[in-house]
């Protein structure tokens, strides 16, 4: 069975698509909004995911924390507020957290 040359979906090129569906050329072009596009997909990812937990455990975050609701905090507040939640208070084990983070892949 023969593989089939997909071609790149820029209108009006007939290039072999080489990544994420463009040819070379047009790739570099829409690296920006390309770049832009997977970014607001893994922030969706990523509050999918936080929301899920966050549902699953509903009694253990949220309303029930001694501090209020994070709802009616500014975002940096409610970080601080889960880091300390959390039981990482003081620096160094936040610098800590920050050095086992690793890359996503």
């Amino acid at each position: 069975m023969a593989r089939r040359i997909k071609i790149c979906v820029e209108p009006g090129c007939h290039n072999a698509q080489t990544s994420k569906e463009y040819c070379r050329l047009h790739y570099v072009k829409n690296w920006r909004d390309i770049k832009a596009t997977e970014k607001k997909r893994a922030a969706r990812r990523l509050n999918r995911y936080v929301e899920g937990i966050m549902g699953r455990r509903s009694g253990r975050y949220g309303e029930s924390s001694d501090s209020g609701s994070y709802k009616d905090q500014t975002p940096t507040e409610e970080v601080e507020g889960v880091i300390e939640d959390l039981g990482y208070s003081d620096p160094e084990s936040l610098d800590e957290i920050i050095n086992n983070i690793k890359p996503g892949h």
